[in-house]
C-alpha cells in the first residue's frame, strides 16, 4: 500500500540539531519513495515528518508498507529509494555480488531503559516456561531465520544453551504468527511493539525472559539505493539531514511527551495510550552504524552455511560514510 505520509516526508537519522540547515536553501522539490513498516522503531521517521523537517529539505516521501527482506532488491533497481526493516542474509550477499544499496544509519534502538521494542511470545497456559522449552519446537519469525531478527532469537536460544538449528523456523507475518501461536500451531512467535501491548494485557501470551540482552547486540539499520548516492547526491544529504533533526526530539522517555506520542499514533493507526506504554528507542547522534554488531551478525549467517562470499564485508564496504559526514556538518548546532 503506497501512502503519502504527512505533508511533507520521511525517514530517521539524527544528529544534535533540530534548528534548520545554515546554509543550504530548500533543495529542488524530490518525492522518495520508502520501503517500511508502522512500527515504534520508525518513531523518528514520523517525527521528522510531522514537524516538517523533509518539508523544509523540499522532500515529500511516499511511505510503501508490506515490504519483505527482499526489497533490498527494490532499492537497487530505484523502485525504491530507501528501506527500513531487517537485515538479512541476502543483503550481504547482493552487496559481495555488486548490489548498489549502502547501510546509511542505524534504527531504533534498545530503550535507555533496556526494555526491548520485539518480544518472543509464548502461551501463558501452554507447556513452554523457559526458553529451554523451545527446543525441538516450532516458532514464527517474520523476516524469517536468516535475517538480524532471526540472530537476535539466536542469541536468546544460546542463553539456554540452544539455537536455531534446535527448533524449527517458520516465517510468518506478525499477526499470522500470533494466530498460530493462540491456535497452537507454534509454540513462540516474534512480535513488536506497539502491538505488544494490548497483546500482552490480555493476559493469555507472554514473553520469554531475556530477549533484553540479545537485542541490546541488533544491528538494524536502514538502507538507501542509487538514487540518492550517486544519481542525486545532494537529494541523499537532504534526506539524512532531515532525518538527523528528528533525534534531539526523541530524548529520554518521550512517549510520554503528548506531542510525540500523539505523531506516533497518528502515523501507525494504534492507540495513543498504547503508545505510551511501549518502551522508546534509543536514537543515538548521526545515527552510527555499529560495525562490531554488523560483523557479528555476519559471523551468525556464514555459521548457517547462507553467505556465499569468504570474507565478511567491513563497514566501509557496507556504507557511505562520506554521505553521512557531510548531511551531518550542514546542520547548525
Amino acid at each position: 500500500m503506497l501512502l503519502a505520509l504527512f505533508a511533507g516526508t520521511l525517514l530517521v537519522v539524527t544528529t544534535a540539531c533540530s534548528s534548520a540547515p545554515e546554509s543550504a536553501e530548500k533543495g529542488a522539490p524530490i518525492t522518495l519513495k520508502v520501503g517500511s513498516q508502522p512500527t515504534i522503531s520508525s518513531g523518528n521517521l514520523y517525527v521528522a515528518m510531522a514537524k516538517g523537517y523533509f518539508a523544509d529539505e523540499g522532500i515529500t516521501v511516499e511511505i510503501v508498507e508490506g515490504m519483505s527482506t527482499d526489497a533490498q532488491t527494490l532499492v537497487a533497481t530505484k523502485q525504491l529509494d530507501a528501506y527500513f526493516g531487517s537485515l538479512a542474509a541476502s543483503y550481504f550477499n547482493g552487496v559481495a555480488n555488486g548490489l548498489d544499496v549502502t547501510l546509511a544509519g542505524e534504527i531504533g534502538q534498545i530503550a535507555e531503559d533496556k526494555r526491548p521494542n520485539i518480544e518472543l511470545l509464548v502461551r501463558k497456559d501452554g507447556p513452554i516456561k523457559t526458553v529451554a522449552d523451545l527446543r525441538g519446537k516450532k516458532i514464527s519469525i517474520p523476516s524469517g531465520p536468516d535475517s538480524s531478527t532471526g540472530w537476535m532469537v539466536d542469541l536468546l536460544l544460546r542463553q539456554a544453551g540452544l539455537s536455531l538449528n534446535d527448533v524449527e523456523v517458520l516465517k510468518l507475518g506478525p499477526s499470522d504468527g500470533v494466530a498460530a501461536l493462540l491456535n497452537d500451531s507454534v509454540a513462540a512467535t516474534i512480535s513488536y511493539y506497539p502491538l505488544l501491548v494490548s497483546l500482552l494485557e490480555k493476559g493469555d501470551i507472554v514473553a520469554l525472559d531475556g530477549m533484553s540482552e540479545a537485542y541490546s547486540n541488533s544491528a538494524n539499520a536502514f538502507s538507501i539505493g542509487p538514487s540518492l548516492t550517486i544519481d542525486n547526491r545532494d537529494a541523499g544529504v537532504r534526506f539524512l539531514r532531515a532525518l538527523y533533526r528528528a533525534v534531539d526530539d526523541l530524548k529520554g522517555d518521550y512517549l510520554q511527551d503528548p506531542e510525540i506520542s500523539k505523531i506516533i499514533s497518528d502515523a501507525t493507526q494504534i492507540p495513543i495510550e498504547t503508545v505510551r506504554k511501549s518502551p522508546s528507542p534509543a536514537y543515538h547522534k548521526n545515527l552510527p552504524l555499529n560495525a562490531k554488531s554488523l560483523n557479528a551478525l555476519q559471523d551468525f549467517f556464514r555459521s548457517r552455511g547462507v553467505l556465499k562470499y569468504p570474507t565478511n564485508l567491513s563497514i566501509e564496504e557496507l556504507s557511505d560514510q562520506a554521505l553521512m559526514d557531510e548531511a551531518a556538518k550542514s546542520l547548525t548546532h
